[in-house]
């Protein structure tokens, strides 16, 4: 790369190898940290921990904290400086030479070489559904450190970011030992598709960012009605497939690159046989998969044309799986033989990622002798057992009672999900036999019926009439949503007055990595309460601005507000008057 190979790497004793100790050649190679986790560092540079003897090994990591660049700690008991960017140049020893104490695969560095991921295209075909998903980026930073906290310790794998090529790292000509380097005419030639280099800077390339994106999905949206908005009859249907899904990476010095492969919200929907009513109702229980995916990777020459093959990897393949469900189930409303004659029924919602449905209107209606009201009535109960005396579910009564009215077109009794996906209903019988039971998920025009069986002797036992083990409690969701960065999702009530929520998208160069995406932004207003604008933002941890844009009229108010990435929040201190007539959301910075 027109630079002049080193002598010595400067080993712990500082002694150059000699004809008469050809043993200390081996030091001579020790350039760069293992691939292990294993903790350990000589006295010196680290305050916290020296458990390994001086001249032995270390585990080269950010043991005084700092940023992804270092200073990372070495064997000789001191650090590199605070611009550890690789590969390594004996001209930059302080920056780049992160000795460990041991000789090993990690210590022949490997020149960045181009990763394609590709997703392959859907066919078109009528019942294709593969081609789903997108590619996401899998920071290094990410990937290989030890909590993903930043914090001393954590990042033991550098280097975190590289120059591409090795000679576009800035050079003086006074810098020492040799001064500027003079170019070698390797350069990129971003866009071409003819050999160079795809990412262009300026700057270091962070390992693993896209130097190159592009789509093959359709965008847009399906003919499945995803929900209808209440009373406006306002309906949106699910997406398709969207996002990036095919991607440019550069492998680190140790030849490794990572891409995440996230499944989305977007399928080809149209293609899976789902159930539709003359209604409009798209219902999705019991279809899975709902997607597959076929992920190629090809390692590339960075540069110019070689002889050599590309090199392919073997394709995988992803089966996504649907956690759609909505369920009915009974429950005894308590021991004795008067409360045998009640029965507790459940109704449960949830979208295809497994996030609950809030705020979906469900209208109950029955055939047979029986009574159904409102659960809970009383700040007393709320909480479901199953038979063996385990909770199912706990209701709240204040959010029941707001979110309860009579659907003036049927006279039947309405109730609404809470941020559980959960509600019900009480259902009575005297008679004995048994009572069906019809909810209609409002929202989504999706039928359910339940046989709720009476008289099964007093001691108010009852076998669970429906599948409850995929009723999550509070608990398991929040624990579910911390994991997976899934939110609630799904259906709103909205009021008669029709308002359009406009996202502003982000651009998205060749050269600029995206940490935040808006998912989802509408304007909602719960039963009997006032309107409130929801927006989820997907990306990297933290408080994400954003600009908000309400136009009342010929009248525009901008306001700046700051949400949590990763989930569904009500945006606080957002004025939304009655005849406003659009939002536009769209991230700052």
């Amino acid at each position: 790369m027109g630079r002049r190979r080193p002598r010595s790497s400067g080993y712990s004793s500082g002694v150059y190898p000699t004809d008469h100790e050809p043993w200390q050649w081996i030091s001579n190679w020790d350039l760069h940290d293992d691939w292990s986790n294993v903790e350990g560092h000589v006295p010196g540079f680290c305050p916290d921990l020296t458990t390994n003897a001086a001249g032995s090994t270390d585990a080269v990591d950010n043991c005084t904290g700092g940023p992804e660049t270092g200073p990372f700690s070495t064997v000789f008991g001191t650090g590199s400086t605070d611009q550890t960017i690789g590969p390594y140049d004996f001209l930059y020893t302080n920056d780049t030479l992160l000795s460990n104490g041991t000789v090993d695969a990690g210590d022949a560095p490997m020149p960045a070489a181009q990763i394609d991921v590709t997703i392959a295209e859907n066919s078109g075909g009528p019942t294709d559904i593969s081609g789903v998903g997108y590619l996401s980026p899998a920071w290094k930073t990410v990937e290989n450190s030890r909590a993903g906290t930043g914090l001393a310790h954590d990042l033991d794998q550098p280097f975190y970011s590289q120059y591409i090529p090795a000679t576009a790292r800035p050079v003086s000509a006074t810098g020492s030992p040799y001064g500027a380097v003079q170019p070698t005419g390797i350069a990129g030639t971003l866009g071409t598709g003819q050999g160079g280099f795809w990412w262009k800077g300026p700057g270091a390339y962070r390992n693993w960012e896209f130097a190159y994106n592009y789509s093959y999905h359709p965008f847009g949206a399906s003919h499945c009605l995803e929900y209808r908005s209440l009373p406006s009859d306002d309906l949106h249907y699910r997406l398709l497939p969207y996002g990036d899904s095919a991607v440019t990476v550069y492998t680190d010095e140790h030849g490794n690159a990572g891409v995440q492969y996230v499944p989305g919200l977007g399928f080809y929907f149209d293609n899976l046989g789902a159930l539709k009513n003359v209604d409009g109702g798209c219902d999705l229980e019991n279809i899975d998969p709902i997607g597959t995916a076929d992920i190629s990777v090809t390692a590339r020459y960075p540069y110019q044309t070689t002889t050599a093959k590309d090199l392919a990897g073997t394709p995988v393949h992803f089966n996504v799986h649907s956690l759609f469900h909505k369920t009915l189930a009974a429950y005894a409303k308590g021991p004795g033989v008067e409360n045998n004659n009640v029965r507790v029924v459940l109704a449960h919602a949830q979208d295809i990622d497994g996030s609950p449905l809030s705020h979906e209107v469900v209208c109950w209606s029955q055939q047979g002798a029986g009574y159904i009201h409102l659960y809970p009535t009383s700040s007393a109960g709320g909480t479901i057992l199953d038979q063996n005396g385990a909770t199912v579910a706990v209701i709240d009564s204040t959010q029941a009672k707001h979110g309860y009215f009579l659907d003036p077109f049927s006279g039947r009794q309405c109730t609404t999900t809470d941020n559980n996906g959960n509600t019900a209903v009480e259902v009575g019988n005297s008679e004995g036999g048994s009572v069906d039971v019809m909810a209609e998920w409002m929202n989504e025009i999706i039928f359910r019926d339940l046989p709720v069986t009476f008289g099964a002797g007093g001691s108010g036992s009852l076998s669970d009439t429906g599948p409850i083990s995929h009723v999550p409690s509070p608990t398991t969701i929040k624990a579910s949503l911390a994991a997976t960065g899934a939110g609630t999702v799904g259906p709103v009530l909205v009021d008669g007055q029709k308002v359009k929520t406009q996202v502003i998208k982000s651009s998205k160069k060749a050269t600029q990595k995206v940490l935040h995406k808006i998912r989802t932004a509408r304007v909602v207003k719960p039963y009997g309460g006032k309107r409130v604008l929801q927006v989820r933002v997907n990306g990297v941890k933290g408080m994400v601005a954003l600009k908000i844009t309400i136009k009342l009229g010929k009248t525009t108010h901008t306001y700046k507000r700051f949400v949590l990435a990763n989930q569904k929040v009500a945006v606080k201190n957002l004025p939304i008057p009655a005849k406003t007539a659009k939002v536009t959301v769209s991230l700052l910075g």
